[in-house]
């Protein structure tokens, strides 16, 4: 039982779950303290990762992408739309073969895209074109 104990605050110290965790992790990992505190520090990065999109897709949802050719507007979109769409790339290979080739095509055809974001009173108004960041 000491043993047990010392192994629960082990890993408590460690990552700072309550002990109900610690135990449940520990069971589930054989009594292996270290495969314990390595599989609660993956979940709390999954975690963490989850939540800065959470933030990200919230502080974006008024946002938008505009697309132009030569200056002109062709297409806008939420900026929401267009981190699920890059997330969706990065997260599958063969997508992501398909959103390099479009980049080139884009590129290779004049079209941009202008990232805006809404304005507050006595707030500028900020456009991200290309890999430049201008403010309007």
């Amino acid at each position: 039982m000491k043993e047990l104990l010392t192994q629960l605050d082990e890993i408590i110290s460690r990552t700072g779950v309550s002990y109900a965790k610690a135990k449940e992790v520990l069971e589930a990992h054989d009594g292996d303290v270290l495969q314990a505190i390595i599989a609660i520090e993956q979940e709390n990065e999954k975690d963490a990762s989850f939540c800065a999109l959470k933030e990200m897709m919230e502080k974006s949802k008024n946002s938008k992408i505009k697309i132009l050719k030569d200056g002109q507007q062709i297409g806008e979109i939420p900026l929401t739309a267009g981190i699920v769409g890059l997330v969706g790339t990065l997260m599958l290979p063969r997508f992501t073969a398909v959103g390099a080739v479009g980049s080139l095509a884009a590129i290779f055809n004049n079209i941009s895209m202008q990232i805006e974001k809404p304005t507050e009173k006595n707030e500028t108004k900020e456009a991200f074109t290309g890999s430049q960041t201008l403010t309007v």
